[in-house]
């Protein structure tokens, strides 16, 4: 059985743009100023992004199996 796994949450890096980073903190309900820095922006969305994760993980975890 072949298995495709995709990524729940893309990493932000730096080269990310500032409207990227605003979207995310927007989507996540996260306050900012408006007029803040790329760096300032960068760094509060690293700080709270989600654990990394797989869709297929949390299919197996609902369905009451452990992932190794």
């Amino acid at each position: 059985m072949l298995l495709i796994t995709v990524l729940i949450w893309r990493d932000y890096l730096p080269e990310s743009g500032q409207s990227c980073n605003k979207n995310f903190l927007e989507n996540h309900n996260i306050p900012f100023r408006a007029d803040a820095l790329h760096q300032e922006l960068f760094a509060l969305a690293s700080s709270n992004k989600p654990e990394k994760g797989y869709r297929v993980d949390n299919i197996i975890n609902a369905a009451g199996h452990t992932v190794l």
